[in-house]
C-alpha cells in the first residue's frame, strides 16, 4: 500500500509540474517515500508531507497558472483526501505491529493471515478509495487529459466461487482477481462488475458491482444518474453492446442529451492480454498496467481465499462465495493504480 501512497503523491507533483510549466514557476517539492521496512519512519513520512502541502499552498501555483477560484477548493479536496489516506495507513501500521505477515500485500504478493485483518482494513479502505477514484477522474478531466465525451460501458458476470477441485499440486485453477474474464460462465449466483470507459485515454471512469446474475439493462439508468451525480455530467455518445439497449434505456438517452452507439466490436483479439488457457485481460479496462502487475494480481486472488477456506471451515475443496465488497475492493485498486500510472 506504500506503493500506492508514493503514487499518489509523484502523480500529484508530476501533474502540477506539467500542466504549469508554462509559468516558469520555480518550485521546490520536497522527495517523500514511505518506506515499508521501518515502521517508525511514519511520523517523519507525516512531517515531509505536511511540508509538501505548505509549499504547494504557498507558492500560490495555482493562481499563477490563471485557474479559476473554483478550481482552488478541489485541489485542496485531493490534498485532504490523502492526509486522511495517512490516518489509515496509520491504523493499518498498528494492524502489521501484531500481525507482519499481512504487510506483504503492499506487494500485491505474500499471505493476508485472516480474513478479520484484511475485513477491518478493507471496510475503512473502499470508501477512502472510491472518493480517491473520484478525485483522479476529476483532476484528469481538468488538465484534459481523460474526457467524459465518448463513454463505452461494459458489464460482466463473474461467478460466484473457483473452480470446485484443487489440481495435482493442491492449486485452484481460477486466477481471476477480479480483473479478468473468461468466455463462458455458468449463470449460477455471483456478481456484475459493471464499467464506464473513457474511449480515448482507455481509463475507468466509474464502477459498480452488483450482486446475482441478472441482465444489465435495468442497471444503466442507475449507472448513468450516479455518474451524473459524481461529475456534474452526462457523457455525449455511449458505446455500449445490445444488452443494453432496451427501448427504455434509448428512451432514457435520449432525454438526457446521450447519443446511444450501439457497438458490439468494442473488444477485439488485440485488445486482450492472455495470461492462460482461456483467460485474459482486457487492457482497455486497466490502461498501462504491465503484464507483471496484473500477474501479481492475479496470484494474490487465490492464495487468499484459500487461506479464508480453511479459516472460516471450508472444505478444502471449495473455497467461499467471493463477497460483493472483495470485488469492490480489487476493482478499486485496479482503477486506481491505471488511474495514477496515466500520466507516468
Amino acid at each position: 500500500m506504500s506503493n500506492t501512497v508514493n503514487s499518489a503523491l509523484d502523480f500529484l507533483r508530476d501533474s502540477l509540474l506539467k500542466v504549469h510549466k508554462k509559468t516558469n514557476t520555480s518550485i521546490d517539492f520536497p522527495e517523500i517515500t514511505l518506506d515499508m521496512d521501518n515502521l517508525y519512519s511514519l511520523p517523519v513520512f507525516k512531517g515531509r508531507l505536511e511540508d509538501l502541502f505548505r509549499v504547494i499552498d504557498s507558492s500560490g501555483l495555482l493562481k499563477k497558472a490563471g485557474l479559476p477560484y473554483g478550481d482552488i477548493p478541489f485541489f485542496k479536496a485531493y490534498a485532504a483526501m490523502i492526509k486522511c489516506d495517512i490516518r489509515i495507513f496509520e491504523r493499518l501500521y498498528l494492524e502489521l505491529e501484531e500481525n507482519s505477515r499481512f504487510s506483504h500485500v503492499c506487494d500485491f504478493e505474500g499471505y493476508i493471515s485472516s480474513p478479520r485483518t484484511f475485513g477491518r482494513f478493507r471496510e475503512r479502505a473502499i470508501p477512502c478509495m472510491e472518493k480517491l477514484r473520484d478525485l483522479l477522474v476529476k483532476w484528469l478531466n481538468k488538465i484534459n487529459a481523460i474526457s467524459f465525451r465518448v463513454v463505452a460501458i461494459d458489464g460482466k458476470f463473474k461467478r460466484s466461487n473457483t473452480y470446485a477441485y484443487p489440481d495435482e499440486n493442491g492449486c485452484y485453477s481460477d486466477v481471476d482477481s477480479g480483473l479478468c474474464f473468461k468466455g463462458t460462465y455458468k449463470r449460477e449466483l455471483g456478481y456484475i462488475d459493471m464499467k464506464l470507459i473513457d474511449v480515448a485515454s482507455e481509463q475507468p471512469l466509474y464502477s459498480v458491482v452488483f450482486p446475482g446474475n441478472r441482465h444489465e439493462s435495468p442497471f444503466l439508468q442507475g449507472l448513468m444518474e450516479d455518474f451524473h451525480h459524481r461529475y456534474g455530467c452526462y457523457p455525449l455518445f455511449l458505446l455500449g453492446d445490445k444488452a443494453f439497449f432496451s427501448f427504455e434505456n434509448v428512451l432514457y438517452c435520449i432525454v438526457r442529451g446521450i447519443i446511444p452507439v450501439l457497438d458490439s466490436k468494442k473488444v477485439k483479439a488485440d485488445d486482450l492480454i492472455k495470461v492462460g488457457s482461456n483467460h485474459h485481460y482486457r487492457k482497455c479496462m486497466f490502461g498501462k498496467f504491465t503484464e507483471d502487475v496484473l500477474n501479481a494480481l492475479t496470484r494474490l486472488r487465490p492464495a487468499c481465499e484459500r487461506l479464508f477456506s480453511r479459516e472460516e471451515k471450508y472444505s478444502q475443496a471449495r473455497p467461499p462465495s467471493r463477497t460483493l465488497k472483495r470485488a469492490r475492493f480489487w476493482s478499486l485498486m485496479a482503477e486506481i493504480v491505471s488511474l495514477m500510472t496515466y500520466l507516468a
